[in-house]
């Protein structure tokens, strides 16, 4: 349990550093040359003979073949639990790594590619006449080159403590209460030192609440990421104590007395309890788009105008430009938070969130800490890796693509389009849904907006040089190469501020092994990092399998944009009141007695044999995930229709309906430790794995009659949830 505490802690403090979820291109499977393998063509002639001509024989499939078989306990039926019976050998041979508290099928194709990107860099140089690849590999060898990094000790991070003048606990820079004002110190840390969250976070977004069709870029405020979940707080002190000596401990290596740095430390510990515990609960989930006059006026303590100039300039802002404030109610509690701290106390923790987030790219006795709280140690490489990837993402995305990706999978994902008609016959025939709903329901799809692979900019090469040409990355300078990489990207971010929104820009980078649905654009991003097995299944291997698995990621994220919260988001990504969606009352009153029956059939659900999953919070994703599943089945019925039936795996007794049904479930093979169950099921808008899986295929009718359920079994019950 200790050890995932650990975790769990670092895993925070880790996230603070840099702003990626995130959280890899794929390889493309080509077309098995049977020829080339005299075995494999005596297989074939004996085949014709011997064997269904309706098996696929490849190496492919027979590898595939082999890989869902060793998933999959026979012992427990179809029926009674498919999740068990899909993922249950799958999850016995696959235990949480040390210092993790999942692994899944995600995280093992994350893993895969982080290794072949690792090589690239340390080891492939046939790129580097391309300028920003040379830079993203020249960041990551500077942090191999630990040597530099150690031979400058402190000395990086003191120089930075010297900068900001105000740190209460050190008496070396001379720091006075009189002198010292919180605000110009925030706007100095927050200007400078970008990765450092203190009391809210200020970001670029698309404004959801825009007049006209295009609209604008904005700003937000939000929370600031919290060192430690306030339930640690209230019911860990052994939690707590772990992170107070590792903060008294870095805080005594930049050159304080220890007395003076346990003292400091835990105050500000305290302090960071207080904060915690406005962040918990419903206090952050409210929000207001006001001109940022309106702003000032309702939180005059803060002199909110001059500090967001400060962040966007050169861009210039005007006090009736809007903004969106998220947590609106955490805002004017913090303030009252701020009145009542004593100064040394807010700065020490303001200094100490700044140098938290660059321990680990200190010298040594500095990482021996970090590493002490992290409570395992990874390769130097794997660190250098994963700072690389979250820091400088895209450009890393730019070599990747060009080492694990073909174009051609681009147009591969012709399901897409099957999808989305799926989802239109799907629109024409839901009896709860009126002619005027239906409508606008499929205006809103033909403006959907669908991205595969990367953006474009990653493959051309002037335009990728004109992107990063003023960022400085030099040799064996690690420390420095963060600094400048975190604010030059900062930069590049609020500097779109006030710009028309551009929907050719990405949310993620293409070797990102995940998909979404963005409200504010109406768009379906899907990065090249998420079309590889056990998602996309290209070459001999059958569709039903890819169907089945990015199909219903597809089809999940499309789903989105007719949730309980995207329906409220017109065609163009606007938020609107609800007689703007088209929406009859009818219609709506009959989506929420649908919705009703998903938060009940959830809330049945338990964790750990007691913690209910929360069936309100998890009900968009319940939504998408049945709605995926539907649309990817008929998108595959449609394609049967178009192709002909296609051939099955060999060794699995399985038909291409089973197939399909196998390939939604394995992709979602997981194991999670018990703190991490417990997490996610106060904090995660998305239910475990095991529900996701059996509670939308329960609610199938297709699903029961490929398998024989049956009728009121465990995965065909008699009450069945149907929204879309």
């Amino acid at each position: 349990m200790a050890a995932h505490l650990f975790t769990f802690i670092t895993t925070l403090l880790f996230s603070t550093i840099v702003y990626q979820f995130s959280n890899s291109l794929p390889v493309v499977y080509q077309e098995s040359t049977i020829n080339s393998d005299p075995n494999i063509l005596a297989r074939d002639e004996t085949s014709a003979e011997n064997m269904d001509n309706n098996i696929c024989v490849t190496k492919e499939c027979t590898a595939v073949s082999a890989s869902i078989k060793a998933a999959i306990n026979e012992e427990v039926k179809p029926c009674d639990d498919f999740y068990d019976y899909a993922c249950g050998e799958w999850m016995k041979n696959n235990p949480i790594p040390k210092g993790k508290i999942q692994i899944s099928a995600f995280t093992e194709l994350r893993d895969k590619n982080n290794e072949v990107m690792q090589e690239a860099l340390v080891s492939d140089d046939t790129l580097n006449d391309l300028l920003p690849i040379k830079k993203v590999r020249t960041f990551f060898q500077s942090c191999l080159n630990v040597e530099a990094i150690d031979e400058l000790g402190n000395e990086p991070i003191r120089k930075y403590i010297k900068d900001l003048d105000s740190w209460a606990v050190d008496e070396k820079t001379g720091w006075e209460s009189g002198k010292w004002d919180v605000f110009r110190t925030l706007k100095k840390i927050q200007k400078k030192y970008t990765s450092t969250n203190l009391f809210f976070s200020v970001e670029s977004v698309p404004d959801p609440l825009r007049n006209g069709t295009e609209g604008k870029n904005i700003l937000m405020l939000d929370k600031a990421p919290l060192d430690l979940h306030p339930i640690f707080f209230l019911g860990s002190p052994k939690t707590v104590r772990l992170l107070f000596h590792y903060m008294s401990n870095v805080t005594s290596l930049t050159g304080v007395n220890m007395s003076y740095a346990k003292k400091s430390m835990k105050d500000v510990i305290r302090f960071e309890a207080a904060l915690a515990m406005l962040s918990f609960g419903k206090m952050g989930k409210h929000y207001a788009r006001v001109p940022i006059k309106k702003l000032e006026e309702s939180l005059p303590q803060f002199p909110w105008f001059d500090h967001l100039q400060s962040l966007v300039a050169p861009n210039k802002l005007t006090r009736e430009d809007p903004i969106l404030v998220l947590a609106t109610k955490y805002l004017p509690t913090l303030f009252k938070l701020l009145k009542k701290t004593d100064k040394k106390v807010l700065s020490n923790f303001m200094v100490w969130r700044m140098i938290k987030s660059y321990v680990p790219m200190l010298g040594n006795n500095f990482r021996k800490m970090y590493i002490q709280l992290k409570g395992k140690e990874e390769s130097r490489p794997e660190t250098c890796y994963s700072y690389t990837s979250k820091i400088l993402s895209n450009l890393l995305g730019a070599l990747f693509i060009r080492k694990r990706f073909s174009a051609k999978v681009k147009t591969d994902i012709e399901m897409m389009s099957d999808i989305i008609e799926a989802f239109k016959d799907n629109a024409q025939t839901e009896t709860w849904l009126s002619g005027k709903s239906r409508t606008a329901v499929e205006l809103k799809l033909k403006s959907v907006l669908s991205k595969v692979g990367y953006p474009d900019y990653l493959w051309n090469e002037e335009d990728l040089n004109l992107k990063y040409e003023n960022l400085d990355i030099q040799p064996n300078q690690w420390f420095q190469n963060v600094v400048n990489s975190q604010k030059y990207l900062n930069f590049i971010e609020l500097h779109h501020v006030g710009e028309t929104i551009d929907r050719k820009h990405w949310i993620a980078p293409p070797q990102m092994v995940n998909a979404f649905y963005v409200l504010t654009k109406n768009e379906i991003v899907i990065p090249a990092g998420i079309l590889q097995e056990p998602f996309f299944y290209s070459g001999s291997i059958p569709k039903a399998l890819s169907y089945g698995a990015i199909g219903h990621v597809l089809g999940h994220e499309l789903t989105h944009g007719f949730d309980d919260t995207g329906r409220t988001f017109n065609l163009i990504g606007k938020k609107v009141l609800f007689n703007e969606t088209g929406w009859s009352n009818v219609s709506d009153k009959n989506f929420k007695k649908e919705a009703k029956c998903l938060v009940k059939q959830f809330s049945d659900y338990k964790v750990l044999g007691k913690h209910h999953v929360n069936g309100k919070m998890t009900l968009g994703e319940n939504i998408a995930d049945a709605g995926g599943l539907k649309l990817a089945f008929n998108a595959y019925k449609r394609w049967i229709n178009d192709h002909g039936q296609e051939k099955v795996l060999p060794d699995l007794d399985m038909n291409s309906d089973e197939l399909f049904f196998i390939g939604f479930a394995q992709k979602s093979c997981a194991n999670t430790s018990a703190v991490g169950q417990f997490m996610a099921v106060h904090d995660d808008d998305h239910a475990p794995a095991k529900y996701r899986v059996n509670g939308a295929l329960s609610n199938m009718p297709e699903f029961s009659k490929t398998f024989n359920c049956p009728w009121n079994s465990k995965m065909n019950p008699k009450t069945k949830c149907d929204v879309w």
